[in-house]
């Protein structure tokens, strides 16, 4: 009787420590990090597009930059790509040429530079 008692409860203390342990409750927030070193004596506007993996436009954000400059951003959970689209002074904006597909649950990181390609249409 010891002997299915000291099981019983040993399974049952099995099964609690690994059911306690499940990757569920430890979804890790993804983000991405500018680093923007475009060299202008003008305000510069950067505008962060976020998009699901249909396409759909989910939520931005918007900082105003200077050479040097870098910032994190935490994603929205449903965000798989990011756009950036660029303001320099009075310029008409731009949009930088790439787009950015986040590492879940990583940190992707987003170049801004002098050679970044710029256009005027979203890439």
């Amino acid at each position: 009787m010891k002997k299915l008692l000291s099981m019983t409860m040993l399974l049952t203390v099995m099964f609690l420590t690994f059911s306690a342990c499940s990757n569920d409750d430890d979804d890790v927030a993804t983000t991405y990090t500018l680093s923007f070193d475009v060299h202008s004596n003008l305000s510069s506007t950067v505008r962060l597009f976020e998009y699901n993996d249909n396409g759909d436009k989910i939520g931005n954000k918007s900082i105003e930059c200077k050479a040097g400059d870098i910032h994190t951003f935490t994603a929205d959970p449903e965000t798989y790509k990011v756009k950036v689209y660029l303001s320099i002074g009075n310029v008409i904006g731009k949009w930088v040429q790439q787009v950015f597909i986040l590492k879940k649950g990583g940190d992707t990181k987003i170049s801004i530079d002098d050679k970044t390609l710029i256009g005027p249409n979203e890439p």
